[in-house]
């Protein structure tokens, strides 16, 4: 027993020796743990960003590699790539999609206002996105119909011209080339 005591008050002299020493000896455990580095949490506190990413606004997802999340934080971007302003769709390889975010531009060719058709090649689709053009050609006002070799329609779309001939104001027929006595 007596043994017992002499080790509580050796243990007891030695854990009170370290409260009278300097300042400069003392570990400073309480300060090494809580100086440990801390994640930063979302504004709602609902989670942790990984690496010090930073979350939504609304803290619903992370984002892998520091990519940015979509305003409403849906969908995440690969390779820092951009979400539409609704961000319904991804965009590969950093193209653009149109303004309602429905459809993808394949090889960064631009889409009609509407985003209702793709132009291949990076051609340029009528005002309304009901057609494609061709070769680069360019489409009626109306978009109604092709043009074939760069042939330029009447007004109103309604005929083509072959080999480059121009119709009469109204459309209604072809002139000819020559012209007969």
């Amino acid at each position: 027993m007596k043994t017992f005591s002499t080790l509580i008050a050796a243990t007891t002299f030695a854990l009170s020796a370290g409260a009278f020493a300097l300042p400069s000896q003392q570990q400073d455990r309480f300060f090494t743990q809580v100086s440990e580095y801390q994640q930063p949490v979302a504004a709602d506190g609902a989670d942790r960003t990984p690496g010090g990413q930073t979350l939504a606004a609304d803290g619903a997802d992370r984002t892998p590699g520091g990519q940015t999340l979509a305003a409403d934080g849906a969908d995440r971007t690969p390779g820092g790539q951009t979400l539409a302003a609704d961000g319904a769709d991804r965009t590969p390889g950093g193209q653009t999609l149109a303004a309602d975010g429905a459809d993808r531009t394949p090889g960064g060719q631009t889409l009609a206002a509407d985003g209702a058709d793709r132009t291949p090649g990076g051609q340029t689709l009528a005002a309304d996105g009901a057609d494609r053009t061709p070769g680069g050609q360019t489409l009626a006002a109306d978009g109604a119909d092709r043009t074939p070799g760069g042939q330029t329609l009447a007004a109103d779309g309604a005929d083509r011209t072959p080999g480059g001939q121009t119709l009469a104001a109204d459309g209604a027929d072809r002139t000819m080339t020559r012209r007969l006595a």
